[in-house]
This record gives structure tokens, sequence and C-alpha cells, in this order.
């Protein structure tokens, strides 16, 4: 085992940091990989195209994360012919463009999902882009939309989760549109978070169809959003889903599983919610920047010697 300072690396809390995101990353990587190859064992006619592409994507840039973590911790060493490492890094690098360049899968994840969406926001889209005829509907739709976000502001519902009601089933049960009802009661708090999430995204995806509904496959900032949300989602469903499993039926590990979960759940919510809170944001400042660039052609900024006296 490497040490520095006279003690093991493994007694440094930023290389515990390291080992716990890596574990975490590691069991969602397991868990949309699981998940998509049961689905596809259970129902061979499925279409999950958009799921196994959220996968490659996941998958890939994960890998290289890890790989660079384990580098990093492995140090001059992890370089050498000692390890393997440094041919899995070059291997990882080739991986993100094999079956397809990743930004052009989240193209993909994202038009798919969005022309899925527009036809069952069909009705809604229309009405909203012809406002004189539609008056009293969209000053209904809309007040309903701001109470249900300031409920959410304010915690004081969680939202359910679905484009339509659930049917009943063949008991006589008609299933739950709350995420919460579905997990092990240690994470439903994040289960009413990652509710939000999902509420706030399909707003996003009115709001995109609205004002680009004949060209929204050309607005490629919003597409790597929505990829972004879409795949950080599936991720997290994966997660959530198979750590109450473990838990609720008592597998070995189950409480550590339980804690990979939290760890990678609340660390992928938190980007998600910044993702959407700062996207307009974001998208506006790359767009002025990139105009810049290729107006001067090149990297627009003086040197910071520059004198003007």
């Amino acid at each position: 085992m490497r040490q520095q300072f006279g003690r093991p690396l493994s007694q440094f809390g930023m290389v515990q940091r390291h080992l716990a995101l890596a574990a975490a990353n590691l069991y969602a990587l397991e868990s949309m990989t699981y998940l998509v190859a049961g689905l596809l064992t259970a129902q061979p006619k499925r279409d999950l195209r958009i799921e196994s592409a959220a996968v490659k994507v996941f998958a890939t840039e994960t890998t290289l994360s890890l790989l660079n973590d384990c580098a990093t911790l492995a140090g001059a060493l992890g370089f050498t012919d000692q390890l393997p490492l440094e041919r899995y890094l070059r291997d990882s690098w080739v991986l993100g463009s094999f079956m397809g360049v990743n930004d052009l899968l989240r193209l993909y994840i994202a038009a798919s999902s969005l022309s899925i969406a527009g036809r069952e926001m069909c009705e809604f889209v229309d009405k909203l882009r012809r406002p004189y005829q539609n008056k009293l509907y969209i000053l209904r739709e809309t007040f309903l939309k701001d109470v249900r976000l300031a409920m959410m502001r304010r915690r004081w519902r969680t939202p359910a989760v679905g484009a339509t009601p659930m049917p009943v089933t063949e008991r006589g049960v008609r299933a739950s549109l709350l995420v919460r009802d579905h997990l092990h009661h240690n994470l439903r708090p994040l289960g009413d978070r990652l509710s939000r999430v999902v509420v706030h995204t399909h707003e996003l995806a009115r709001q995109a169809l609205i004002l680009n509904a004949n060209n929204v496959n050309e607005d490629q900032f919003s597409l790597r959003l929505f990829s972004d949300l879409a795949i950080g989602l599936f991720a997290i469903t994966a997660v959530l889903s198979r750590a109450s499993r473990a838990k609720s039926i008592g597998i070995r590990y189950h409480n550590n599983e339980l804690e990979l979960a939290e760890l990678f759940t609340v660390d992928m919510l938190d980007r998600l919610e910044t993702m959407v809170a700062n996207y307009k944001t974001k998208d506006n400042l790359c767009k002025r920047i990139a105009s810049v660039i290729l107006k001067e052609n090149g990297y627009a900024s003086a040197s910071p010697l520059t004198r003007v006296w």
C-alpha cells in the first residue's frame, strides 16, 4: 500500500472521497446495465434504444473518470508498465467514439425523447401556439403550473410522476404515481427530490416544444440539457430501485448499498438541479463567446500584461 508522510494513503480524507465516489458511480453503472439487460431479456421486442444509448454514454464517461482517479491514486506508477492503467485509459478514450460519438448519442436521446413527449403534449402545445383562440385554457394551465411549482418549492406536496393515470391492474389495484410509494422508507426523501426534478424537466420540455415546435432538433443547447437530464434521471431511477430492493429483501451488504445509492443520488441530483436552474444563463454565454471566437477566428482575449498607458 502506498504511503505518504509516513501514513497509508487510505487514511487521508481526499483518498477516501475518491474511493467512495468511485464505488457510488460503479454502483450506478452496474444498476443501469443490469436494468436494461433485464428489460431486454424479459421483453426482447421492446424498443430500448434510448435507454441503451443512455447506458453507453454514462458508461464510457464514468469509466474514463474512474480510471483517471485510479491513475491519480497510483501516482507515477499509473503510467508505467507495472500497472495496466495506461492501457485501460487509452482504451476508455476509444470507447467514447465506439458505436457512435457520445455527443451524437446525446442528440439522439434528446430528439427521440422529445418526439415521444411531443405526441403526448400535442394538444397542449397546439393551443398555446394559438393564444388568442385559447385564452381561458392558457390562463388555467398557467395558474395550475404556478400553483404546482410553488407547492413543490415549499415542500407542501410531492408531485406525481406520469403523463396519464395508471390503469387498474388485474388485481383491481391502481398503482401509485408517487415515486416515494415504491421505495424503501429510508430512500423516500430522495424519491421526492427525484420527482421534483422530473416535473421541472417536464416543464422545460413543454417550453421547448412551444417555442421551437417546428425546429426543436436544431436547438442543440437544449438537446444537450435534455439528454443530460434524461441520463441522470435514468441513472437515479436504476440506483434507487436496486438499493430499495436490496434493503427490502435483506441482501448481503444492503446497508452499504443504501449508502452508495444515497451518495450517488445526492451528487447527481445536485448537478441536475443546478442544470435546471442555470441552463439559460450558461447557454446564452456559450452562444456569445462562441460567436466572438468564430468572428476573430481564434481565442479572443488580450494578454494579462497588456497596458493602455
